[in-house]
């Protein structure tokens, strides 16, 4: 999976891609969450690791960067406060 949500809640015809497709990622947050535990269970290799580090790191970027992240960041609901 590329790390952005560049066509999230897409629109055939209509549009690519919209800011209020990021909160359909919500629970990737568990992911970033448990990273840390399954490192030290040593069930992540360390590459394993790394490329999800790399991952995360590319998706914030996204997230800071891209006109879906900051709409989302600016929205003034549920939206922003998910962003």
């Amino acid at each position: 999976m590329n790390p952005n949500l560049q066509y999230a809640q897409a629109i055939h015809g209509r549009v690519t891609g919209r800011g209020i497709g990021v909160i359909d990622t919500i629970h990737l947050v568990e992911v970033a969450r448990a990273i840390p535990y399954l490192r030290e269970a040593s069930v992540l290799s360390a590459t394993e690791h790394s490329r999800l580090e790399k991952w995360f790191t590319e998706y914030l970027d996204w997230m800071t960067h891209s006109g879906n992240g900051l709409e989302e960041r600016e929205a003034k609901n549920n939206h922003g406060t998910c962003w």
